[in-house]
């Protein structure tokens, strides 16, 4: 056995039992998968599609995920999202919300980008970084309105590259979808930006 894997061996992001490096979640907690992706709008109108409601042990995954350093936890998120994704347009490239730099090298990653390469790989499409983020603002969770959690999005996020954008259908990947200010954020730069077709997918959609 693998050193490194008898050392850290893979584990179910839903409740951190030790798992088989193949199986994306523990029998049991499979067993508690929607039977379907959660269909969603960010602001703009553009479709989002959710692996999980964000309650109990799809939370707790996400908090993990994101917060507590466990990066590896990516490739079976990014699983579930693609599985809710089933039977929906293939992307021509997938891409993700970014974090601003300074706070990106606090945490050490993003994990939207961590999802992005990850669920890049499973459609077998390219991932590509089409979006950055150039001043940095309060964290959303921390708005108090719509119209401040609208504001705090705006100027934030520009698009590197116009000539990988245009004509193309773009999936754009975040970990949660709470108000969908930032993802129609980002979604409505890329259509600026002449995209042919734009959607979004998240792990988690926060139940209104």
């Amino acid at each position: 056995m693998n050193l490194i894997k008898l050392l850290y061996p893979d584990r179910c992001p839903y409740c951190n039992r030790v798992i088989l490096s193949e199986l994306y979640a523990c029998h049991k907690c499979a067993e508690d998968f929607p039977d379907k992706g959660i269909e969603t709008r960010a602001i703009g109108g553009y479709r989002c599609v959710s692996a999980f409601l964000y309650q109990d042990k799809f939370c707790e995954a996400v908090l993990r995920f994101k917060f507590s350093n466990y990066p590896q936890y990516a490739e079976k998120l990014a699983f579930a999202v693609k599985n809710a994704l089933d039977n929906t347009e293939t992307p021509d490239v997938v891409t993700f919300v970014p974090m601003y730099i300074a706070k990106q090298r606090r945490r050490g990653y993003n994990q939207a980008e961590l999802l992005a390469k990850e669920l890049a790989k499973l459609l077998s499409v390219p991932y590509e970084e089409l979006i950055i983020k150039h001043k940095d603002n309060k964290e959303q969770h921390k708005c108090k309105s719509y119209r401040e959690r609208r504001n705090n999005v705006k100027g934030v996020y520009k698009t590197v590259d116009k000539s990988r954008i245009e004509g193309k259908s773009i999936l754009v990947i975040d970990d949660i979808i709470t108000s969908g200010n930032t993802l129609g954020e980002c979604c409505r730069l890329l259509e600026k930006a002449k995209a042919r077709h734009i959607s979004c997918a998240t792990v988690c959609v926060v139940n209104k």
